[in-house]
């Protein structure tokens, strides 16, 4: 029986002290689902320099995707953000899963930046007409999210669609930060409902899944 083609969804674990990840849940929860005539598999990332290049190779070779959407958590962020470039880049604002903070190239031989290819116009639209907001960007931090769109990128090549999207807090993590600050940052009170976030996701994967199988 031929192998159905495969899209790789990613997401990172908890971490910086947070008890969720909603591109963890996600990700989970979008596990096995179908994007059009392609299957969904998600693989949760560690959130550690260490560990990362590693993960990326193993699911790479489980999935063999015809397509990679990657998520992860930005703190500060009220809509679905698309990230339309990485670099090659380190500089942790906090100490990633291994108490490592770092600083530097993520690769000494790589070129300074590497531009997402999944089809960012297209699902930027999608999300708007659904009543989603989203907005493109081209700064998705220093952290482990950046490392991991560029090293995706680096190995899956053109023919491959392959994008990040950052996720904000739900309204549960921001309440857990109130109770625990009442006096918070405002900037860090930003949030979207899971099951926006959901709806988000499944729309840019069949986006992403609509480009590949063209």
């Amino acid at each position: 029986m031929a192998r159905h083609p495969r899209i790789l969804l990613t997401g990172f674990e908890v971490f910086g002290g947070h008890r969720f990840n909603p591109s963890q849940a996600i990700a989970t929860r979008l596990d096995g689902e179908w994007a059009g005539d392609a299957r969904i598999e998600a693989r949760i990332l560690p959130v550690s320099l260490a560990k990362i290049d590693e993960a990326l190779d193993t699911a790479l070779a489980e999935v063999k995707p015809i397509a990679v959407v990657a998520l992860g958590l930005a703190e500060r962020e009220s809509v679905i953000r698309l990230e339309s470039t990485s670099y090659n880049e380190l500089d942790f604002r906090i100490p990633d899963n291994d108490g490592k903070k770092r600083k530097g190239k993520i690769d000494k031989a790589g070129p300074a930046t590497r531009a997402s290819t999944f089809p960012i116009p297209a699902i930027r639209k999608a999300l708007l007409a659904a009543g989603i907001p989203a907005r493109v960007s081209e700064d998705p931090g220093r952290f482990l999210c950046n490392a991991a769109l560029y090293g995706l990128l680096a190995r899956v090549g053109r023919g491959v669609p392959c994008g990040f999207v950052h996720l904000p807090r739900t309204p549960e993590m921001v309440a857990a930060l109130l109770k625990k600050d009442p006096e918070s940052d405002p900037a860090l009170l930003a949030s979207m409902g899971l099951r926006a976030q959901l709806a988000a996701i499944r729309l840019v994967v069949a986006e992403t899944a609509r480009k590949a199988l063209k």
